[in-house]
């Protein structure tokens, strides 16, 4: 348990958590300044300079970033550099590049690229309160029976707000819990040996995120999974609108409280029923 939760910290508030993003920006033309001074297509926090570089596009696939002279970027786990040849935005979930505090990489965000920017320096990163937690309660730990879907299901998952992606399903979860037994479909996490368990319950009314929570469990083995809401945690998107996550399908709703995992009671909570400006669609790397 002190493993997730620390866990869980970094991932909030570590140098590159979701807490220290700080811009958003479209790539929509062949090149694209940065920097912080705001004349920059894209701006960046005033630890960078004023005119860090650009970025060179050719339709849907970033070409390569050249830094402005005097100014040197340290791609990560690399060199410093001026100038880098980049991949398509399929490869892009890596951090692109440091200057400074800020670190900028690609991501295909709705259909479009776009530049995220972290700064590990950012004032909410330091301002975020620690996260809280129901006690941990054993009876919450249950022992679930996967039952594959075949062929796999395609559900159609909503996002935060409005867009909808299509997921395949490799099966479901079915446990006891209050004398009665329910099913929660759960999704292969890619890349991981996971499943992706996204659910809703009552305590969304007034002591979890509204739209639901998310939980991992390992791959089945003979056929069963422990099921621990213990572990369960608060999508990213509650706590910053430069990122969008996808929401518990209705199946996945149970009609009761489950006191276990993450507590959510921040009062600036981003619900469904806003919807900014160029609502994305569907970022891959929305979960946390």
């Amino acid at each position: 348990m002190r493993d997730f939760r620390d866990a869980r910290k970094a991932a909030m508030a570590g140098p590159t958590g979701w807490a220290t993003l700080v811009n958003l920006c479209f790539l929509d033309s062949t090149v694209v300044r940065i920097g912080s001074d705001p004349a920059n297509d894209c701006v960046l926090p005033r630890s960078a300079p004023a005119r860090v570089g650009s970025i060179f596009l050719d339709g849907d696939t970033v070409v390569a970033f050249s830094a402005e002279p005097g100014v040197s970027i340290r791609p990560n786990g690399g060199r410093d550099t001026t100038f880098m040849r980049l991949r398509s935005p399929t490869d892009s979930f890596v951090p692109l590049a440091w200057v400074n505090s800020v670190n900028f990489f690609v991501l295909a965000y709705g259909g479009r690229l776009a530049l995220r920017v972290r700064d590990s320096l950012a004032t909410q990163r330091f301002a975020m309160p620690p996260i809280s937690y129901f006690p941990v309660d054993t009876s919450w730990r249950v022992e679930a029976r996967f039952e594959p879907y075949d062929p796999p299901k395609v559900l159609l998952v909503a996002w935060l707000f409005g867009s909808v992606e299509r997921q395949f399903v490799p099966g479901t979860l079915v446990f006891e819990k209050q004398g009665r037994v329910w099913e929660l479909d759960a999704l292969a996490e890619p890349g991981t040996q996971k499943l992706f368990v996204m659910f809703s319950d009552s305590t969304g009314v007034d002591s979890t995120f509204t739209p639901g929570r998310y939980v991992y469990t390992d791959l089945p083995r003979a056929g069963r999974v422990w099921l621990d809401f213990n572990l369960s945690f608060t999508p990213p998107c509650a706590f910053t609108s430069l990122t969008a996550c996808p929401l518990p399908p209705p199946r996945n709703t149970l009609p009761f409280r489950v006191r276990a995992g993450e507590v959510f009671t921040h009062p600036k909570a981003r619900l469904p029923n806003a919807t900014p400006d160029d609502a994305p669609e569907a970022p891959a790397d929305a979960r946390g």
